[in-house]
């Protein structure tokens, strides 16, 4: 038998299904959809203009209350690119940005938020706002905090908020949020499914 024979005609190679080449669930297929514009901006955030003659990936370096200051994804140079933050912040009505597309965070650990919708038994549901609003986040009852075991209660941690999957998270150094009231008042998370 000839290496031919036993790999198969030369020249066309086997391409197994891989998740890589599946499309990304869709809400209508019962994904989660993509995430949100953000209502507020950090540095780290990644953003593609929408209507630009440079149209690059670009990142948030530092920002206050009126300008942001970005810079062009792999651009040595660090050009700084500065935009107005509510040009950036603006959203068009089905929830993503007018002007410029949230592409989410550089890789990194982030100071966050989040929010518990259920504990049961040994298994915590929480939902990181900021992450996406709308993915449950399985998490061990056990690390949660003592007095956040509650459903509704606020959390602060650290976690990479780059992550593609709720697995690669990896939450960190949660405790119990101070601000109860205000943190509802910005953002309460929709009901995981």
């Amino acid at each position: 038998m000839s290496i031919q024979t036993a790999m198969g005609s030369p020249g066309h190679a086997f391409i197994g299904h891989t998740k890589a080449l599946s499309p990304a669930p869709q809400t209508k297929d019962g994904g989660y959809g993509p995430p949100p514009h953000p209502l507020v901006l950090r540095p780290g955030q990644r953003f593609w203009p929408r209507t630009a003659t440079r149209r690059e990936l670009l990142v948030i370096r530092k920002c206050d209350e009126k300008r942001a200051t970005l810079s062009r994804v792999g651009d040595t140079s660090l050009a700084a690119v500065r935009a107005s933050v509510p040009r950036l912040l603006q959203t068009r009505a089905d929830g993503q940005g007018r002007h410029y597309q949230f592409h989410g965070f550089v890789p990194r650990r982030y100071s966050t938020f989040a929010y518990v919708w259920s504990i049961s038994g040994a298994q915590a549901v929480l939902c990181l706002p900021e992450w996406h609003p709308r993915r449950p986040v399985r998490f061990p009852a056990r690390l949660v905090p003592e007095p956040a075991r509650w459903q509704g209660a606020w959390l602060h941690l650290t976690c990479n908020l780059a992550a593609s999957s709720a697995a690669r998270l990896a939450p960190s150094d949660l405790a119990l949020a101070m601000e109860q009231n205000q943190l509802a008042s910005l953002a309460v998370p929709q009901v995981a499914r």
